[in-house]
């Protein structure tokens, strides 16, 4: 996900053309899970072009599917 936030843009840091986001892009899970514990994944946050682990698997985040 984090190949689509443009770091010129916030809320949200990408291309509003190509991608629509509501509430300004914020949490949006990647498939990337984190190694340091079961219950976290990273996620990508596009109102400011970020991305953490400080979130849990019971979170509530939007999936966007990129390939």
């Amino acid at each position: 996900l984090l190949s689509i936030v443009d770091a010129r843009r916030l809320s949200p840091a990408a291309e509003t053309k190509l991608f629509a986001f509501r509430d300004g892009g914020r949490g949006f899970w990647t498939s990337t899970s984190y190694v340091g514990g079961s219950e976290r994944a990273f996620s990508v946050d596009f109102a400011m072009g970020e991305s953490s682990n400080d979130g849990t698997v019971h979170d509530r985040h939007y999936a966007r599917c990129v390939r």
